[in-house]
């Protein structure tokens, strides 16, 4: 079993390393990401509004990416 990382101190926040972004959706009128965190389990994915994932931009793009070739397929 592997040990679970340390999150980095960003100013006064923890912050996770996002391993990739599997869904999004409209909740409240908020767009939110299903995130798999990196040396997470699966059991620990997440919801995340976009407000959390400032530093996580480069996988956003890869989603959204990603999302193009299988509507387009």
């Amino acid at each position: 079993l592997e040990e679970r990382p340390i999150p980095k101190i960003i100013g006064e926040d923890d912050e996770y390393e996002v391993e990739t972004i599997l869904d999004s959706r409209m909740y409240k009128g908020n767009l939110q990401y299903l995130i798999q965190w990196k040396r997470y389990p699966v059991e620990e994915q997440t919801w995340e509004p976009v407000s959390n994932l400032t530093n996580a931009t480069e996988e956003i793009e890869k989603f959204h990416c990603r999302m193009v070739e299988w509507v387009a397929w």
